[in-house]
């Protein structure tokens, strides 16, 4: 799928739209060789940057500003719904002030995130019970899930009953936890965040974050569900 900055993006919700035009118009004021370094994405071809996201590579060519400008691009094998287009432009164009003011290794909870509170109904919602919907009977499914759909992307995190760790884009990685239930306790789950998370985008962008393997991971169960059926 590809879009294109200051235009209609294929496929995009108009909701996106207006979001997607104000990322476009940020990164453009930032060099790509600086936005690589800074969020450590590849350098290809001049004015392009492949960058990894769930590990997969997403090419986004710079857009150029003046009277000869051409629009940013974006370009994958796989498909990008608007908010992840939101998401990977948000991500190019921050600029941590201090790139070792925490240890990636330091993991917080949702609520610890700005305006975590704000948004946790919405990240009960769309994440928490989806998880534990689909793994709290089997936790350990879950590492199953996570090396189908997203292979070296992830490791185990060594958390709860069953825990893994993916690595959504080069400096912000997602830590899911499960704990198996019992004949007094229901099966629960959280998702856990890199510290310095929120230095990489706001938190509205890593609600969607942690939802993009929520999803996969679903339809991964549907199919080997389908498959199993005598």
């Amino acid at each position: 799928m590809a879009g294109r900055g200051g235009n209609d993006v294929g496929g995009t919700p108009a909701g996106y739209r207006a979001a997607l035009d104000e990322a476009w118009r940020k990164l453009a004021s930032i060099p790509p060789e600086t936005a690589a370094l800074l969020t450590g994405a590849g350098l290809g071809i001049p004015g392009q940057v492949a960058l990894e996201y769930f590990g997969r590579t997403v090419r986004i060519s710079w857009p150029v500003q003046g009277r000869e400008g051409a629009p940013g691009r974006m370009e994958s094998l796989f498909p990008l719904t608007g908010a992840d287009q939101v998401v990977l432009l948000h991500y190019l164009a921050a600029s941590p002030s201090d790139s070792a003011s925490r240890p990636e290794t330091d993991w917080i909870s949702f609520r610890q995130l700005w305006g975590g509170a704000v948004y946790w109904d919405a990240f009960q919602r769309r994440v928490i019970a989806p998880l534990v919907a689909l793994f709290g009977s089997d936790p350990d499914l879950l590492h199953e899930a996570c090396r189908e759909v997203f292979g070296q992307a992830t490791r185990e995190a060594g958390f709860g009953t069953a825990s893994t760790i993916v690595q959504a884009l080069p400096n912000v990685a997602l830590a899911y936890v499960l704990w198996a239930g019992d004949s007094e306790v229901p099966p629960s789950g959280t998702v856990l965040f890199a510290g310095r998370a929120n230095d990489w985008l706001p938190t509205e962008d890593l609600v969607h974050l942690a939802c993009v393997p929520v999803q996969a991971w679903k339809s991964f169960v549907l199919r080997r569900e389908r498959e199993q059926r005598p």
